[in-house]
């Protein structure tokens, strides 16, 4: 294996499923401000979602909670059975603890409600970037 191998091998991957494209693109940009080191994947269904996760496993997926046929809570946890050491971030509108706790049941690691995403997501990823385990 070459340096340049090396070095996309260590590289974090991050897989951002959202099926609003603006919000998507935004968040996309925005994280790689922060972490441009990392590997950016973008998808808008549970479909492409795990079409691209067999083709590049990523560390961790910022996961929306409702997403078109099949939503997010359904999508974590098929990730999850199938790829377990794969971390999900569930983003949600709703700041509920039904939502909370249907994500958790799924496998997510950490939920966050999309109103305080600019708050809590940086340092989220950084934990779970760091192999340090759940936030």
């Amino acid at each position: 294996m070459n340096e340049n191998q090396d070095a996309q091998r260590s590289r974090p991957v991050i897989l951002i499923i959202e099926d609003h494209e603006a919000l998507r693109d935004s968040l996309r940009k925005w994280l790689t401000t922060v972490f441009p080191e990392s590997e950016f994947l973008e998808g808008k269904s549970s479909e492409e979602a795990l079409a691209i996760m067999s083709n590049r496993l990523p560390d961790v997926v910022l996961m929306d909670i409702k997403l078109p046929e099949t939503d997010g809570i359904e999508t974590t946890k098929r990730i999850k059975k199938k790829y377990p050491e794969t971390q999900v971030v569930m983003l949600s509108m709703y700041d509920a603890e039904e939502y909370r706790s249907s994500a958790e049941s799924a496998g997510a690691s950490v939920y966050i409600p999309k109103h305080k995403m600019y708050a809590e997501l940086i340092p989220v990823l950084k934990t779970l970037l760091s192999g340090k385990g759940n936030p």
